[in-house]
This record gives structure tokens, C-alpha cells and sequence, in this order.
């Protein structure tokens, strides 16, 4: 995996998939483009694109990207995921914050970032009072230096 920072330029939604634009661009199996679709849900739960705005620094695993179709919605975190200089506190704030307004959900969660290695690691765990459902969440990045 090889990836790339961009910094989200523009945000579009609907109820399937948010665009973002970028401020340069990414090569897909189609050739190239400055923005990219990512899903909003998987299932019925959220993704962590809904958090991601105007102004977030993200990094694009452009090694993959070159297989994938351009307007193909990456519904993956692992393919675009935030940079250790974008806040993961504020992300995940924004992100909780989505989740209960959206599905009356109580979250939980932390996470661990070291801007000296680029090192991240985030767990969520979240219960939806409607359905019952128990949901838990563990990312983890390593920066290759």
C-alpha cells in the first residue's frame, strides 16, 4: 500500500454516497480524477466518512485506488483515512455525534495517535437503542517511514 495526503476541497451528499473533492488527483482504472465517492453506510451503520469535511487532510491508498472504478463508492477506511495532523479526536467527536443523531446510538470510544511515528489506533463501541444492536470498531494504522 502506498499512500498519498490530500486535503478535501468540497463535500456533496445524498443518501448513498458523499463526494469529496480533492486538491489534486487520483489515479482510478479509468483514468484520473480529483475527487472521489465514499459510501455513507455499510449495512445500516454509518460510516466514517460522514465525519470527514472541508479542510481534513486524508491519505488515499492510491496503490489500490488504480484497480478500483472512480465512481466506485469506498465504503473501506483503510483506503482513505486520516492524516495524523487532521484531528482524530475531532473526527471522532464529529462522528459520534452523526451516529446519535442518526440512529439514536450511544457510542464510546478512544483513540491513540503519535504525530512523532504517524502511528493511529481508534476502537468504537456503540449500542443502538432501537434495534438492540451492539456495534465495536478497531482501526489501526502504521505510518511506513
Amino acid at each position: 500500500m502506498t499512500y498519498r495526503t490530500y486535503k478535501i476541497t468540497s463535500r456533496n451528499a445524498n443518501d448513498t454516497w458523499i463526494k469529496f473533492g480533492l486538491n489534486g488527483s487520483v489515479e482510478f482504472s479509468g483514468g484520473w480524477q480529483d475527487y472521489i465517492f465514499c459510501a455513507v453506510r455499510v449495512g445500516n451503520k454509518l460510516t466514517v466518512f460522514n465525519a470527514y469535511q472541508v479542510g481534513d487532510e486524508v491519505e488515499i491508498d492510491i496503490s489500490s485506488m488504480k484497480y478500483r472504478g472512480g465512481s466506485t463508492d469506498i465504503d473501506n477506511p483503510g483506503l482513505v483515512r486520516p492524516t495524523t495532523s487532521s484531528s482524530n479526536q475531532q473526527l471522532i467527536r464529529r462522528m459520534r455525534n452523526i451516529d446519535d443523531a442518526a440512529t439514536a446510538q450511544i457510542s464510546m470510544g478512544r483513540e491513540f495517535a503519535n504525530d512523532r511515528t504517524g502511528d493511529y489506533r481508534g476502537e468504537n463501541a456503540s449500542y443502538n437503542q432501537h434495534t438492540g444492536d451492539y456495534y465495536y470498531e478497531y482501526i489501526e494504522y502504521t505510518k511506513k517511514t
